[in-house]
């Protein structure tokens, strides 16, 4: 396509051929430059068609004609089009918005002359309206429902001033997503697919990072860039039994992080383990229980989540082998032990994952080192066995003591002969911690003493105290902590604690959670909303049951702050250090301030009955403050002995 002047000579202009003056033509981009003075200038051209470049007679011509109208006026002739600033969302970018939520966003517009209007080119379901308009500026607000059309909504918009001067047309989109965040789902054991929503656009695009998970630390695998519109990628390779967690980060602009989100650990395959529990340890209670407990494999070695243990409880009597099978979901089993020093038991572990149960762990053997043992035979009685150190020429005293404060406090003494090695105690009550001390008659060496023991555990009395509320840094984590009752008021061995956590909305509906715990301690995800008063409660439990709840202890945020889960004991204890160290400071302080007021006043009465001069109270008071001596001091020579000496 070719443009030129329309020719008088072939009749194509009649009376405005080359009515423009101080004009070309460009005939290949068909543009007219032209210089001329104001008024209004007819302008004929002839717009043809060539089947190939060279060719120099067109298949067609069409003309084209127009009024070149030429006005006064003051705009400089190098003139600018319009163009957007920030806060304006810059061309190309993603937006995430969740679903039901309304996004407002604002489009800024700046000219070197009056700007007439922004016009929004496609935006369904858009509102817009005026925010600011002056010579230079214009302010366009947008509000947006995610609810409404489908999952993406591309907003375009250009600027225009009073003069028909456009800007470029530039356009961004508005992504919908049901919440923030990572979903991993497993396609097979090399493949994963990654979806991910942030709630911050990326201009520059995600990285995308793939870790294995190793002791408590990460390997990077691979790293992958993504557009910022990108809302899901796969990684091929993965293997089975391996955790796995994925990275991803948004990057702004300014080619800085704006936001990282972790995805939780995951694992293509999960395997049967591949090593046994480690750690294993028993612990002999009163009433023959052994407390059996293990350390958990780490994620290497289960290549699974562990779901649970098996446990196995083998005793040899009368050399047969009973073997008694137990499963179990934590890492901690009491088992009720013969009470026979010729059964010899031992106990096995292995950790169990969805895809089996690994191999068990070197038999544990349990041998029972005690020396008196308690039989619980009922309520209110109980058998006493005892193995002495030493024969007992005279016989043997058995005191029955209550265990209170950490100290014990004897009910009832019985006497046997020598030869004896059991006695019962009647009359016992239940919730009740007791001891059973066992000395040899009119011998003064040390006694043997049983283990604390309950004839009948109850429920408890009172709930934990002292609950306090400690901020980890990071993620909203809070460390709720609480101090153990004792085991008077406990009336029972403790087994654990219920934490009851409690959250109201501004629609009066209420959630609950219940979260149960063997440590003094617990950590909570708090949520971050503002509608949220939740409260969090706390009950003792033994083997009886859950004792009463604590009053409700405010969940909020706080400002204490300690700087990792696993230093959280360290932490507390320093805290409290540092308090006690303060508060003694200031009781020094006090004192020593008390004291020199009765000195003062001490040191006037003295002076009051002596006859030294009038000045001389000022002058001692001198001394005292600059902590000079008296003696070395020539102005105060004249001081009575007694006054000075007192």
């Amino acid at each position: 396509v070719r443009c030129r002047w329309a020719s008088s000579n072939q009749s194509e202009c009649g009376g405005v051929c080359n009515a423009l003056p101080n004009s070309t033509l460009n005939p290949d981009t068909c543009i007219i430059n032209y210089r001329g003075d104001t008024g209004e200038y007819p302008v004929a051209i002839q717009v043809e068609d060539f089947a190939k470049p060279s060719d120099t007679i067109p298949l067609s011509s069409v003309p084209l004609q127009f009024v070149v109208n030429i006005s006064p006026s003051n705009v400089p002739c190098v003139y600018l089009p319009p163009i957007f600033i920030p806060p304006t969302p810059s061309n190309g970018t993603c937006i995430p918005v969740v679903r039901g939520q309304t996004w407002l966003g604002t489009i800024v517009a700046q000219g070197q002359s009056n700007l007439a209007r922004i016009c929004n080119v496609s935006a369904t379901g858009a509102t817009f309206y005026i925010i600011m308009k002056n010579d230079t500026h214009i302010s366009v607000g947008i509000a947006w429902i995610a609810n409404s059309g489908g999952s993406t909504q591309v907003i375009c918009y250009n600027a225009t001033d009073c003069l028909g001067t456009s800007s470029s047309t530039l356009c961004f989109t508005l992504l919908v997503i049901k919440s923030t965040g990572i979903n991993v789902t497993v396609v097979s054991d090399s493949v994963v697919q990654i979806n991910w929503a942030l709630s911050k656009p990326a201009l520059l695009g995600f990285s995308i990072s793939l870790y294995t998970v190793t002791n408590n630390s990460t390997v990077l695998v691979m790293t992958k860039q993504m557009d910022g519109c990108a809302l899901s990628t796969q990684f091929n390779g993965t293997a089975g039994g391996i955790p796995y967690k994925v990275s991803i980060t948004g990057i702004n602009g300014r080619n800085e992080a704006v936001e990282t989100a972790l995805s939780n650990i995951f694992f293509t395959n999960q395997k049967v383990p591949t090593l046994p529990p480690y750690g294993i340890e028993y612990v002999l209670l009163p009433g023959n229980v052994i407390m059996v407990k293990w350390s958990q494999p780490t994620l290497i070695e289960t290549r699974g989540f562990v779901i649970g243990y098996t446990l196995v409880y083998s005793c040899s009597k009368n050399k047969t082998i009973d073997g008694k099978v137990h499963d179990i979901s934590t890492n901690t089993i009491y088992i009720q032990a013969e009470n026979n020093s010729r059964v010899t038991c031992s106990v096995s572990v292995c950790a169990r994952t969805i895809a089996g149960c690994g191999p068990l762990s070197q038999p544990l053997v349990i041998q029972d080192t005690t020396l008196v043992h308690v039989k619980v035979l009922s309520e209110d009685k109980v058998e006493i066995v005892w193995t002495p150190t030493k024969p007992a020429k005279f016989g043997f005293n058995a005191s029955l003591c209550k265990f209170m404060n950490n100290s014990l406090n004897a009910v009832r003494a019985l006497q046997t002969d020598s030869n004896s090695r059991t006695i019962q105690f009647n009359g016992l009550e239940g919730g009740t911690p007791y001891q059973v001390k066992i000395s040899r008659i009119n011998e003064t060496e040390e006694s043997i003493v049983s283990s604390i023991f309950f004839s009948s555990e109850k429920v408890p009395r009172i709930p934990p105290y002292g609950i306090i509320q400690t901020f980890v840094r990071g993620n909203n984590d809070s460390v709720i902590q609480w101090s153990q009752p004792t085991l008077t008021e406990a009336r029972g061995f403790i087994v654990g604690y219920t934490l009851v956590y409690v959250c109201i909305n501004n629609r009066n509906s209420t959630e609950v959670n219940l979260f149960e715990t063997t440590q003094t301690y617990f950590y909570l995800q708090i949520e971050d909303d503002s509608a949220l008063k939740c409260s969090i409660l706390v009950c003792v439990k033994t083997i009886a049951g859950c004792g009463p709840l604590s009053q409700p202890v405010l969940v909020q945020e706080g400002s204490q702050v300690i700087s990792d889960r696993t230093t959280y004991p360290e932490m507390n204890t320093v805290t409290y250090f540092v308090v006690i160290s303060m508060l003694t400071a200031v009781i020094i302080v006090i004192v020593m301030v008390i004291i020199g007021i009765g000195a003062r006043l001490y040191i006037t009465k003295l002076i009051s009955q002596s006859n030294v001069p009038s000045t001389a109270p000022e002058m001692m008071y001198d001394v005292v403050r600059n902590k000079r001596n008296i003696y070395d001091t020539a102005e105060y020579e004249n001081i009575k002995p007694r006054t000075t000496a007192s």
